[in-house]
């Protein structure tokens, strides 16, 4: 997804630079009872990502996190 977003950023001729507006892209992000899990395989390899049983996860869970 996020790749598809760069390439429509980055696709068709170059624009000229006394056209250029500059943009600023703001985000919030607001998220309860969460957790984040981080594979931590040897030497990061991840063969089977869903399958938890064969894969070094840490993890760390979150009550609540805001983000600007």
């Amino acid at each position: 997804m996020f790749t598809d977003l760069g390439k429509d950023w980055v696709s068709g001729p170059p624009t000229d630079y006394c056209r250029f507006v500059p943009t600023v892209y703001v985000f919030e992000l607001d998220m309860h009872q969460f957790e984040l899990n981080f594979y931590v395989n040897d030497q990061n390899i991840i063969d089977k990502p869903l399958i938890r049983d064969e894969n070094g996860i840490l993890r760390l869970p979150r009550s609540k996190h805001a983000a600007r």
